[in-house]
């Protein structure tokens, strides 16, 4: 269970719902972000991009999504013993590639989208600093 005290407040979650995301800040040592990024930027430079494999790959970014800040989100917006879905393809776009293009993801485990209350959010993670400029999977 997540702790009491890093569930999301009442103002977090109207943002969430008003505005559709919500950002979560976690108080790592200052490096593991960076060894992180360092780490995909190797693999995708010396091997090309992992696909679904990004985790077992790099296993330090479980440590971001076993975070009590990441766990009492999730927690708040899916409820307890949520589960995290194993699709976690690591989207490579070069510098002024272009645009990945509108597309609609795939509810592979639930065709039926149409649910009085959500039952999947998507978590990105950033190990660097991104700009709106950049787009929402910079």
């Amino acid at each position: 269970m997540a702790s009491e005290n890093y569930l999301l407040s009442d103002e977090d979650m109207r943002h969430f719902i008003t505005r559709g995301y919500v950002q979560v800040h976690t108080d790592f040592e200052d490096n593991l972000h960076q060894k992180i990024y360092d780490q995909v930027e190797h693999i995708l430079e010396t091997e090309g991009n992992p696909g679904n494999n990004i985790l077992p790959r790099i296993p330090n970014i479980q440590k971001v999504f076993d975070h009590p800040k990441v766990v009492g989100t999730l927690t708040s917006l899916l409820g307890e013993n949520y589960v995290i879905h194993p699709h976690r393809y690591c989207h490579l776009r070069d510098p002024g590639s272009g645009d990945q293009g509108w597309h609609k993801d795939d509810y592979i485990f639930d065709q039926n989208v149409r649910h009085h209350r959500f039952r999947w959010v998507m978590a990105f993670y950033y190990p660097q600093d991104v700009t709106a400029d950049m787009g929402a999977t910079a």
